[in-house]
This record gives C-alpha cells, sequence and structure tokens, in this order.
C-alpha cells in the first residue's frame, strides 16, 4: 500500500510501521490502524501517526521528556491485555502535539504556539505494535513536568 501525504511524504507502507488501536483513539474510534513514522528533527524528535485508509487522520507526537514531562501510571488489567504488554521496557509513551487554532490575528508569525495534550498519552507496545491512548482523568495520576536544565 502506498502513502502520499504532504506532511509525512510518501512510500509504500510495510507493517512494521503500522501500529493498531483495538479500540480506536477517543473521537476517532472507528479508525484501528495508523502509520507511524518519525522526523528527527534540530531541537525535538517529531512522530507522525496518520490513519492508514485516511491521511486526512494525522496526529503529530513527540516524546514527552523532550518537554521534561515525566509520567507515572498504572495500566490496568484491560489496558495490559489490550497491549499484550509482557514486559515494561516494550511500552513508549508519546504526547499528542497541535497548533493554537485561537492564535489572535495580531501575533507575528513567530509568536505561533504549539499545545501538548498532557493528559492524554499515546501509549505503545514496541514490540506488539499495538496502542492506546490512555486518559488521565485521575487526580491521582502523577505527570510531572521538570524545570530545564538549560
Amino acid at each position: 500500500m502506498q502513502l502520499n501525504h504532504d506532511t509525512v511524504g510518501s512510500g509504500d507502507i510495510h507493517s512494521e510501521s503500522v501500529i493498531h488501536f483495538p479500540f480506536g483513539i477517543p473521537g476517532f474510534e472507528q479508525t484501528k490502524d495508523f502509520l507511524l513514522s518519525h522526523s528527527p528533527g534540530k531541537e525535538m524528535d517529531l512522530y507522525w501517526l496518520t490513519a492508514k485508509n485516511d491521511e486526512s487522520v494525522m496526529f503529530s507526537l513527540i516524546d514527552p521528556t523532550t518537554l521534561n514531562v515525566h509520567y507515572e501510571f498504572v495500566l490496568s488489567d484491560e489496558e495490559i491485555t489490550t497491549l499484550q504488554l509482557d514486559e515494561p521496557t516494550d511500552v513508549a509513551v508519546l504526547i499528542m502535539i497541535y497548533g493554537d487554532q485561537n492564535a489572535s490575528h495580531h501575533r507575528r508569525a513567530t509568536d505561533s504556539r504549539v499545545n501538548a495534550h498532557l493528559m492524554g498519552p499515546i501509549v505503545l507496545n514496541t514490540k506488539t505494535r499495538l496502542g492506546l491512548q490512555k486518559v488521565l482523568g485521575d487526580a491521582q495520576q502523577v505527570v510531572t513536568i521538570r524545570e530545564s536544565s538549560l
């Protein structure tokens, strides 16, 4: 299968690039298979999660540690089963980022803002290529934002 997208480029979709979300992503429950692509950047590595069958559905992702965000949460037994997770080392956590759609028209282009969806990390099993979005609505979950060492 071929992917042709303005942002992530074009090329063949290989099975090892496809992440299956058994329950979809909230708001996109009918979309189960996504292509995960990566683009190393100067300041941070960017990832794109593009729906396999609808290239208009695409999410920008980053490693949360890039922003000094460190998660501590427990996956439920159901989530562990969904991910077919055997080893904690097989987990990758990414967060969605998005542009500020409500930015003032008076701002300069260099003042554009990027927001991160910290309360809904994407959790992936890197071995089974299964994923889910973990919604952190519980105040008992810990998200630590550490000051940069710069």
